[in-house]
């Protein structure tokens, strides 16, 4: 699926979206055609959805590129090869990195991944489809086609449980490549500490840890500050992965949200992190005193 509107927020160029019945071309969209100067169109869907007739009256004096599979999410799927594929190159410059799936399946009308236009777009990825909430065989075939490495994949599930169950995610993540197993994060921090604690559920890359990547959210005012500094901590120090985190921030208050944002830091194996938070708690260590005596000394250290 394409969306309208500029492909980044600094972009100028937008992508409208012009609906047509089959057999003919409406004329609200012919004007618009005309009026907003187009000079390539692509057409989503076989012959079965925007017929010859029509695609040759939008051609003319345009360049016309069809997009079409052997189903609606066959279709989905070459959409998306399109999408990634640089603008030099005659594609959108999308990110494969940055998946959504919807239910594209009859029963469901496509209403989730319309509404997912406008998200997909704001990340400048793509968006492929599921079947009654099972993963079809060209949209497994593409990720596969694509898969996490890495680099990491960030997969964005639109809709709830009952319209694409939990059991579809753990097919997503072995389609593209990664483990179905979800990593897990433990923060702490107590109030008036300088320093945030992250035990991840297995090992993380080194490389994908750094100092923005936990920010800590005043709970009045809603205002974010990131960390300054992530040391991992590895055994041997020379190891790339671990699985402790030590961030270093301002001094800590009760209430606080630590929050981690979804993929920020991964693994070996290409999969990333889920967003991950916890809160600040109040510092219930009780202080501990050492006392210190010398023989035939006439005072006692305290530490």
């Amino acid at each position: 699926m394409l969306v309208s509107g500029p492909t980044t927020a600094t972009a100028t160029t937008a992508l409208p979206i012009l609906l047509t019945e089959t057999n003919s071309l409406p004329m609200v969209a012919e004007v618009a055609l005309a009026n907003l100067g187009i000079k390539k169109i692509i057409i989503i869907g076989g012959m079965n959805a925007v017929s010859a007739a029509v695609a040759t009256k939008v051609g003319a004096g345009r360049t016309v590129v069809r997009v079409s599979g052997t189903d609606r999410y066959d279709t989905a799927a070459k959409v998306a090869d399109l999408a990634i594929k640089s603008v030099a190159t005659g594609g959108f410059g999308m990110d494969k990195r940055n998946v959504y799936l919807a239910e594209l399946g009859q029963a469901g009308g496509g209403a989730d991944a319309l509404s997912a236009g406008s998200l997909v777009n704001e990340d400048r990825g793509v968006l492929l489809g599921t079947s009654g909430g099972t993963l079809p065989t060209a949209t497994s075939a593409w990720l596969a086609a694509n898969p996490a490495g890495a680099t990491g994949l960030v997969v964005g599930i639109i809709g709830g449980t009952g319209v694409i169950p939990t059991a579809t995610e753990a097919v997503v993540k072995t389609s593209a490549g990664g483990s179905a197993t979800a990593i897990s994060a433990t923060i702490v921090g107590r109030s008036g500490g300088t320093s945030v604690t992250v035990t991840f559920s297995e090992a993380m890359l080194k490389t994908t840890c750094a100092a923005g990547d936990l920010v800590v959210v005043n709970s009045t005012t809603g205002l974010g500050i990131a960390a300054t500094a992530c040391t991992m901590t590895t055994v041997p120090s020379t190891a790339k992965s671990g699985t402790t985190a030590v961030f270093t921030v301002a001094a800590l208050t009760t209430g606080y949200e630590m929050r981690i944002p979804k993929g920020a830091i991964g693994s070996a194996d290409g999969r990333t992190l889920p967003l991950s938070t916890a809160t600040v708690s109040a510092d219930a260590v009780k202080p501990v005193a050492t006392i210190n005596s010398t023989i035939n000394a006439t005072a006692t250290s305290i530490l």
